[in-house]
C-alpha cells in the first residue's frame, strides 16, 4: 500500500467521495484525484493538515508504518503502559525506569503487530530487556 492508497483509505474511512473530501481539504477534485492515482505527489503541507484535521498518524500516511488513526496509537500506548505496570505490581518486581520503558516498547510493538499479550509473553520480554 502506497501513499495514494492510504489517501483513498482515509477518504473512504470518512465515508466521502473525492469531490467532498477535496473541498474539505482545500484541493480541487482533479488535484486530489491525481494524489489518489499517484500521478502527483501530495504536498507535505497538505498531508500534514490531513493528519492534524483527521487525527491521522503521519507515520502511517507518509511511510505506511503503524496505524491510521493517532487515537489507535494512543490506545496501544495506554494499554502497553497499563499491562507493564500491572505485571510489575502483581509480581512485586522492582525494575529500573529504563527496563520499564523497554518493556512498554516491546509490548507496544507486539500489540501493534496484533500479538496477544499474556503473562508468559511479558516474562519473556522482561528477560530480553535485561
Amino acid at each position: 500500500m502506497d501513499i495514494s492508497d492510504r489517501l483513498t483509505a482515509i477518504r473512504k474511512n470518512l465515508g466521502l467521495n473525492q469531490i467532498p473530501f477535496a473541498k474539505k481539504i482545500g484541493a480541487s477534485q482533479s488535484a486530489y484525484a491525481n494524489y489518489e492515482r499517484g500521478a502527483t505527489v501530495i504536498p507535505l503541507t497538505l498531508a500534514a493538515e490531513i493528519c492534524r484535521d483527521y487525527s491521522i498518524s503521519a507515520d502511517w500516511l507518509l511511510l505506511g508504518k503503524g496505524t491510521m488513526k493517532t487515537s489507535d496509537l494512543n490506545r496501544f500506548v495506554e494499554n502497553a503502559v497499563v499491562a507493564a505496570r500491572k505485571f510489575i505490581s502483581d509480581k512485586n518486581l522492582t525494575i529500573t525506569p529504563e527496563k520499564e520503558a523497554k518493556l512498554v516498547s516491546f509490548l507496544l510493538e507486539d500489540m501493534m503487530s496484533g500479538n496477544d499479550i499474556n503473562e508468559e509473553r511479558i516474562t519473556r520480554i522482561i528477560e530480553m530487556a535485561s
